[in-house]
């Protein structure tokens, strides 16, 4: 397991990639995710984040996380 812009920059030798629509769904950790995300090497026009209600707070701080970049 490595971040994806490892994935994307040393193996696959792409600086920079935009994605049409991300699905994030990883049992809990969708705030670890999204804060480790490189801002600057990838674009999304759409995400889906999982929220199923069981963490209140984290799901407040993704959404927090997510509109800071200007996604509603």
């Amino acid at each position: 397991c490595m971040p994806m812009r490892t994935i994307l920059s040393r193996v696959l030798g792409i600086p920079r990639i935009h994605f049409d629509f991300v699905s994030l769904d990883v049992e809990g950790g969708e705030l670890d995710v999204l804060k480790s995300v490189d801002w600057d090497a990838m674009t999304v026009d759409v995400w889906m984040v999982e929220s199923d209600g069981t963490a209140p707070e984290n799901e407040k701080a993704v959404n927090a996380l997510l509109r800071e970049r200007g996604f509603k």
